[in-house]
Parts: structure tokens; C-alpha cells; sequence
């Protein structure tokens, strides 16, 4: 058979496969980041985390119920490695991406300027419109760490209130890292139980870098979730 190529020729699109548009049951926030296990209590190896933490198989960090539909930030803190993020099961969709290390972004007369003190400016330049794709597995864009003027702090208490939680200091010097990050939908049908989502690099994984989902059942009427 020839190739289809008009597009009034295709095949309906199934309904389970439409953009994801809300409303949404909830958003989460998850943030990966490789550490020098220096930071952390001593030692050679990094540690590569989630939300600050390392996977406990005895701990369910993504409690969802069936048929929730959510909308997630993916952020990442490392400045040298797009960890890929992968969750099993259910697929999702990506509706925004920031890369901060992109040529607009570290361009200071660029009006896509990712400006180190001002985290509003954090975000991407150039929206994704649909159709949206489906994926299961996206490296997180890079951050980018940027030396801070001494005009601006030289001690952490001293700068912006805004960049603290993403800056360091030391030795009259601040640096602020401005995480990368892409945002996803994703509705979660059909399977209840356990599963995990982590980084796709296998050394990080297996040294922590992944989180347990657990996808329950509605829970009857009347009864609250908190």
C-alpha cells in the first residue's frame, strides 16, 4: 500500500491519545540534582537525588489516585549532566521547556535573558503549541551557574531574597544556578499498584535518583483525601 500522506486520509485519532488540557486534579514540583557527597557528609561518590533525598523502596513519594489528571515541573540543579527522566506505565505530554545554558537565555541584550537575579525571567521564550507529543522518558535541561557581581551580595543573607534557595556562597563570593526544567501532563488510567519513575542513567538510578508512584483506587464517596 502507498504511503498516507493527505492528511484527511488518516485514521481517527483514538480519544485516549487527546491533548491533555485539564482540568487538573494536581501539580507537583520535582527537582533532580547531583551533589558532591562532600555536601552531604563526606565521601568520593555523588549523590544523585530527588527533591533533596534518596530512593526509599519503602516509601511512596507520588501518591495518585486513578484517573487523576496532573500537571508536573520536572526541574534540574546539575549544571553538566540533562539527567533523563522516566516514569514507567503511563505516558506523558511536555508543554514547556526552559534551558537556561540556550544561546537566548545566557545572552544578557537578548529579550529571552534567563537574568541570574531575577527568577521570574526563568522561563522559556518560544512556547510549545499543539499537537503536543507523547513521551515516556525527557532529559531535563541543564541549569547554568552564574557568579553574581559584588554589587549584587557577597554573603547569602545579603542578596535577593528571591535567589537564596538557589544560590551558595563563599570566600565574598555568591554563585546562583538556575535550574533547568520542562513541564508535562500526564493522566493516570487503567493500572492501580506501585511503580517507579527515575533517572534513566543507570549509575544514578541505582545511587538514588528515582522515586516510588503509587496509583490507589477512587476512594468511595464521602471519604477525603489529604
Amino acid at each position: 500500500m502507498d504511503f498516507i500522506t493527505q492528511s484527511a486520509d488518516f485514521p481517527k485519532l483514538p480519544d485516549f491519545l487527546a491533548d491533555i488540557n485539564g482540568p487538573f486534579t494536581t501539580r507537583r514540583d520535582l527537582d533532580f540534582n547531583t551533589v558532591p557527597k562532600s555536601q552531604r557528609g563526606g565521601g568520593k561518590m555523588p549523590l544523585h537525588e530527588i527533591n533533596g533525598a534518596l530512593f526509599d523502596g519503602h516509601h511512596v513519594d507520588q501518591p495518585i489516585f486513578l484517573n487523576a489528571t496532573e500537571e508536573w515541573t520536572i526541574s534540574n540543579g546539575t549544571v553538566d549532566i540533562a539527567h533523563p527522566f522516566h516514569i514507567h506505565v503511563n505516558p506523558f505530554q511536555i508543554v514547556e521547556v526552559f534551558q537556561p545554558n540556550s544561546a537566548d537565555a545566557k545572552n544578557p541584550n537578548s529579550t529571552c535573558f534567563a537574568d541570574p537575579t531575577k527568577p521570574v525571567t526563568w522561563k522559556p521564550c518560544v512556547p510549545i503549541t499543539p499537537p503536543y507529543a507523547w513521551w515516556d522518558a525527557f532529559a531535563i535541561p541543564t541549569a547554568r551557574a552564574d557568579k553574581l557581581p559584588s554589587s549584587v551580595c557577597t554573603q547569602l543573607e545579603q542578596c535577593p531574597a528571591d535567589i537564596q534557595p538557589f544560590t551558595a556562597c563563599s570566600s565574598g563570593s555568591c554563585t546562583t544556578t538556575i535550574p533547568g526544567h520542562f513541564k508535562m501532563r500526564s493522566r493516570f488510567v487503567d493500572f492501580t499498584g506501585q511503580y517507579v519513575l527515575h533517572c534513566h542513567i543507570l549509575a544514578h538510578e541505582d545511587r538514588g535518583m528515582m522515586q516510588l508512584v503509587e496509583v490507589l483506587p477512587v476512594p468511595d464517596a464521602g471519604i477525603a483525601h489529604h
